[in-house]
């Protein structure tokens, strides 16, 4: 994925790889669930290598499935935001899932990320994050969408399928609205994801499958107590490959 003038390197994770030890095991990326800071602080310098950069140049978010986006300029955790943009070269934002869709967003000088559940669907997160980058950014948007639940999998009650029904688009329903293995009300995130990259002109590559159908994808809703994988990209001062992992 490189559309401008600077390449723009890019990683999925998965659950294996790492060094945590269960139920976190192996390549939990995330703090805030429990696992040891220094098994952490490991699996994250490996993720950041994975994109060419050390552990301290990441820049990561206290997600709390909202529509708030942060343009940031130095590492560290952002709190509060479900997206990051950047137009600096050489940091490495990061999203955080497990069940979750993430999404890695590149223009011509400008990146992004974002973390999207059922809940950014509604409130056009993914919308706003796009916008945000074009405000940055010149030319075409290209998109990443890593890992997430799939509808058959992931039944929810009725009342979260009022609330897209009243907010989103035709054809984010469209997509996102299904039924589940057993026939419940259901909503395939990556689903309306792909469907408001659709309609806002984005050129997308999907990589990953249902976190709660692959062992080697952590998922809360198969699990409950468990890791997150992550979405990082990062926008190369010098020309290095675009890679995925």
């Amino acid at each position: 994925m490189a559309p401008g003038d600077r390449p723009v390197n890019w990683a999925v994770t998965g659950r294996v790889g790492g060094v945590s030890t269960a139920p976190f095991d192996t390549l939990n990326l995330a703090d805030h669930v429990g696992d040891e800071p220094s098994s952490v602080a490991a699996n994250r310098e490996l993720v950041a290598h994975s994109v060419g950069l050390p552990a301290g140049q990441l820049v990561t978010m206290g997600a709390v499935h909202g529509s708030g986006v942060a343009r940031v300029f130095a590492p560290g955790l952002v709190d509060d935001v479900d997206a990051l943009v950047t137009t600096e070269t050489d940091l490495a934002l990061v999203a955080f899932s497990a069940d979750c869709a993430t999404i890695a967003l590149a223009g011509f000088g400008a990146i992004g990320v974002v973390h999207c559940g059922w809940r950014g669907l509604s409130v056009d997160v993914v919308g706003a994050t796009v916008n945000a980058l074009r405000g940055d950014a010149v030319g075409d948007v290209r998109a990443v969408v890593g890992p997430a639940i799939c509808g058959w999998c992931y039944p929810v009650p009725p009342s979260r399928i009022f609330e897209l029904l009243d907010t989103a688009s035709e054809s984010v329903i469209a997509a996102a609205v299904v039924r589940s293995r057993d026939g419940q009300p259901a909503i395939d995130v990556r689903a309306g994801v792909l469907a408001r990259l659709g309609e806002l002109g984005v050129q997308v590559e999907v990589v990953g499958g249902c976190t709660a159908e692959s062992q080697d994808l952590f998922s809360h809703r198969r699990d409950g107590r468990t890791g997150r994988q992550g979405m990082i990209v990062t926008m190369r001062a010098s020309a290095a490959a675009s890679n995925s992992a």
